[in-house]
């Protein structure tokens, strides 16, 4: 189980869509910040990332040294990793606490989106967004703050039962949308040349060129 969200009062869960700059403020001022994925908009909606939460597609690529990487910001800070499942392989998390997502997570995660589902026969694979939400409802009593969700993305999740189901949440007490007025951030262009350094450096190791 997290360390990090036992005690917490607050949790912000960011997303990789569009965070305005009016909330983007208000992120680091969670107890503990996690991000999602490649978490691009670490540096700019807020510079904090406590966990990374990262999916196997983004696992394999990144860790495999195969293709986009992980926001070097998010890396570096992460204090603990959440993951789909398992890994055999060493890198960049060593020495740090891994939270792994299947098959608890997943299973409940997988019940809840059932439940907005149109029939029994719809195929439900939840995002690292649903896991990471479930996950913090499960283990922890803190407010969820959500940042960047927009619901849609990799074809392979059903979007509109996910936002169906967050939203439903966020009729409570406990999960709310922090999406205020003001201009959306962009990646700062520091971390916009590291991406490309490292993205590079991985065409390379791999012969692409």
């Amino acid at each position: 189980m997290s360390a990090l969200i036992e005690n917490a009062k607050t949790v912000a869960l960011v997303g990789n869509g569009p965070v305005s700059s009016v909330a983007a403020g208000e992120i680091d001022k969670a107890d503990v910040v996690v991000r999602m994925n490649r978490a691009q908009l670490c540096g700019v909606a807020g510079t904090r990332t406590d966990v990374l939460a990262i999916n196997d597609i983004v696992r394999a690529r990144n860790f495999g040294r195969i293709g986009s990487p992980i926001n070097p910001l998010s890396v570096r800070s992460a204090r603990e990793y959440w993951l789909y499942k398992r890994l055999d392989t060493d890198d960049e998390r060593v020495g740090r606490p891994i939270v792994y997502l299947f098959p608890e997570t997943y299973k409940r995660a997988s019940a809840d989106l059932r439940r907005h589902a149109p029939d029994d026969t719809v195929r439900i694979i939840p995002s690292i967004g649903a896991l990471t939400l479930r996950y913090v409802l499960d283990n922890s009593d803190a407010d969820i703050q959500l940042f960047g969700f927009t619901h849609q993305g990799d074809h392979m999740h059903l979007w509109d039962i996910e936002g169906r189901w967050m939203r439903e949440l966020a009729d409570g007490e406990r999960v709310r949308y922090c999406s205020k007025g003001g201009d959306a951030v962009r990646q700062p262009p520091l971390v916009i040349m590291q991406l490309q350094a490292r993205r590079l450096m991985n065409h390379i190791r791999n012969g692409r060129f």
